[in-house]
């Protein structure tokens, strides 16, 4: 996904985060332990009990991933200023789907034999 929104993020933002590929193995699961959390608490908000305690879970865990994304994007090698302009967006997502289209035929290929 970062590979894919990289240009959209340059042309819009004028800044490349370097280090995204790494901070996303460590934000996405904690990330996604939020959103189940929070969708159970939901789900047990007549049960004042339950939706309590998630509550009690939830908050130091949100907590926990805004300081971390907040403390990682801070790093000084986190993110360099590069602007594509819409013409290095084009061509990017060019080549891109040639890329996908090659893989594509590729793996078809060698799956067929």
């Amino acid at each position: 996904v970062s590979l894919f929104i990289l240009p959209l993020v340059s042309f819009y933002f004028g800044r490349v985060y370097l280090a995204a590929f790494l901070y996303n193995i460590i934000l996405i699961p904690l990330c996604d332990l939020i959103m189940l959390l929070a969708f159970l608490f939901c789900f047990f908000i007549p049960v004042k009990f339950l939706a309590i305690s998630l509550a009690a879970v939830i908050e130091p865990l949100a907590v926990f991933f805004i300081g971390l994304n907040r403390m990682l994007g801070a790093f000084p090698f986190s993110s360099a200023t590069m602007k594509f302009n819409l013409f290095a967006v084009a061509v990017y997502y060019f080549i891109f789907t040639i890329a996908l289209i090659f893989i594509y035929r590729y793996n078809k290929k060698y799956a067929e034999s």
